[in-house]
């Protein structure tokens, strides 16, 4: 609420506070932030700031519908590129689906895939098959390489390679877990 008139009056920094409802932090800080925040005077030494207060209150306006857009724009763009972050078929929490939602899933399921938002469980295990023996073979090699440029015995090639071989393996189980089909829902009809 306004404390001062405002109509063409030029005020010092602590008065635009006060006619703005601000702290004289929150001015500073928005002469330092603005570039083209409206100064009539720059204040030095002995010589005190001078703002235009109806020049100043133009100035936050516009500011604050610019980040309003600024922040609508942001909520778009979250909003398209945002995918679901629940089972499209875990209706409510709920294991009974009917045929109608089955469907609508199964349509929407289509959709997805054929637009390349979804893979299979079995293309995305054949990937992560051949991904995981090529990663297996440079893997391998290096560790031989190393072994040579850093001339570490064969035993100890031999340690690093079993440990990379058990983390591997821990991997692939987990991918195998991750990637387990889930129980059937029951349906009704």
């Amino acid at each position: 609420m306004d404390v001062l008139p405002s109509q063409g009056v030029e005020v010092n920094k602590r008065e635009l506070a006060v006619c703005l409802g601000v702290s004289l932090p929150t001015v500073s800080a928005w002469i330092d932030r603005y570039p083209d925040f409206p100064i009539v005077e720059r204040g030095t030494n002995g010589r005190e700031w001078r703002f235009d207060v109806e020049a100043v209150r133009g100035f936050m306006r516009r500011r604050e519908e610019e980040e309003e857009r600024a922040e609508t724009a942001r909520a778009e763009q979250i909003r398209q590129v945002s995918l679901p972050t629940t089972d499209p078929g875990d209706i409510a929490g709920n294991d009974v689906l009917t045929l109608d939602q089955i469907r609508a899933i199964r349509a929407t399921d289509e959709l997805r895939r054929s637009r390349g938002f979804l893979v299979s469980v079995p293309e995305l295990r054949q990937a992560m098959t051949a991904a995981i023996a090529r990663w297996s073979a440079a893997e391998l090699s290096v560790l031989q390489q190393a072994g040579r440029d850093l001339a570490l015995p064969e035993p100890v090639v031999r340690a690093l390679q079993d440990r990379f071989a058990d983390a591997r393996r821990q991997f692939v189980r987990s991918l195998a877990e991750a990637t387990e089909p889930r129980p059937h829902e029951r349906l009704i009809a």
